[in-house]
């Protein structure tokens, strides 16, 4: 192979590593832009949310698929909204993962002395952000359904939840999530 053929390859693989950096920056852009859009209309749904009904809002932690942070905004006696931004790394993929529900509840399964115990079982969206090349974005609709128990003296709620997915972006699949937290209730109380 002739100096001249070489420096042609040489100039053809630094064209192909460059439109390839290129692709990987410009998805990467677009991921950012998509969480951002989703953060958004989330944050506006809970705001507007929030102050057309202020009540109890409880902030905390969950472990399990997805582990992260959770919210729970108590709308009325038996509805909440939830909402959690977390790291999903389980199932088939990893990624940052973000879900807000409409819950309904039951009422107490125990006696108020001994704390408030209700079943729920809501609807809501879900989005997994990609990690990688290999692992597509994901958007499907959840199912949540657990119980909480909250604490009769300190406003300190233990809650179990389990979540089939059905995932429709960007093709058809079931997933699902299990979560166990805690979180720490502020506002009034009734």
């Amino acid at each position: 192979m002739s100096s001249a053929d070489c420096t042609k390859r040489n100039a053809q693989i630094e064209a192909m590593k460059c439109r390839t950096e290129d692709g990987v920056i410009n998805r990467m852009r677009g991921m950012m832009k998509n969480g951002l859009v989703v953060a958004i209309v989330v944050a506006c749904i809970c705001t507007s949310v929030a102050a057309a009904a202020p009540g109890l809002i409880g902030l905390g932690i969950m472990g399990g698929e997805p582990s992260g942070f959770s919210a729970k905004l108590w709308l009325g006696n038996n509805v909440a909204l939830d909402g959690a931004l977390g790291y999903a790394y389980l199932w088939h993929g990893q990624g940052v993962h973000m879900h807000a529900d409409l819950l309904i509840h039951t009422g107490s399964l125990l006696p108020s002395l001994v704390g408030f115990l209700p079943l729920y079982a809501g609807a809501g969206v879900r989005v997994r952000l990609a990690n990688g090349v290999d692992n597509p974005r994901e958007v499907g609709l959840r199912v949540p359904f657990g119980a909480e128990y909250v604490l009769p003296i300190v406003p300190l709620g233990v809650f179990f939840e389990l979540a089939p997915i059905l995932d429709f972006s960007p093709g058809i699949a079931f997933n699902g999530n299990a979560a166990l937290g805690v979180r720490y209730y502020f506002g009034p109380r009734s």
